[in-house]
């Protein structure tokens, strides 16, 4: 659940910084909303996201050693 929240995240986070950099470079006023969602992003994809290398090796592990417990 943690693996896909965060890429659902991830995707979602993206998307809003295109749509930031799209209005950044327009001749909208650059407001300050508009880089702080650049400096979110950047935050979330630099120390969130690396979490996901290692859940999705948890995720794709053998259930073996947990399968070898007995049903005491």
């Amino acid at each position: 659940m943690q693996l896909f929240a965060l890429t659902v995240c991830g995707y979602l986070m993206a998307r809003q910084k295109e749509v930031a950099i799209a209005r950044l470079t327009s001749a909208e006023t650059a407001s300050t909303h508009l880089k702080a969602k650049l400096t979110t992003t950047r935050f979330f994809i630099e120390q969130i996201l690396p979490e996901t290398e290692g859940l999705y090796g948890a995720a794709r592990s053998s259930a073996r050693d947990l399968l070898a417990l007995s049903a005491a």
